[in-house]
């Protein structure tokens, strides 16, 4: 299995806030919660049942950022492939550097 290199635990990326309050921890979750396969997702799935605390409408960024799904929940899936959100699995895989897919290299 994959080791997942988090850019939101590193603090390497920014946390996304989507237009109705909504706080994900990056723009590949954030990008996707609409998307209905996306949903099917364990680690989605476990988030939706508790969206209402993720919202700053609701809870603080420091609330939310130290909840249970963001400091335990998100963290702990990478243990398991089944959990593993595809997000992490294809953005934040140990040693993938994802401007490789976006830039063509010249050789």
């Amino acid at each position: 299995m994959p080791k997942i290199d988090c850019k939101f635990l590193k603090q390497t990326t920014n946390t996304i806030v989507n237009s109705t309050g909504q706080v994900w921890p990056c723009c590949y979750f954030g990008v996707h919660e609409h998307e209905s396969i996306e949903q099917e997702q364990p680690i989605f799935k476990e988030y939706q049942k508790n969206k209402d605390k993720y919202n700053l409408n609701n809870h603080t960024l420091k609330e939310i950022l130290n909840s249970e799904w963001f400091t335990k929940t998100l963290p702990d899936s990478w243990k398991d492939d089944k959990m593993t959100a595809r997000q992490c699995k294809r953005w934040c895989t140990e040693g993938h550097d994802p401007a490789q897919l976006r830039i063509k290299i010249d050789e």
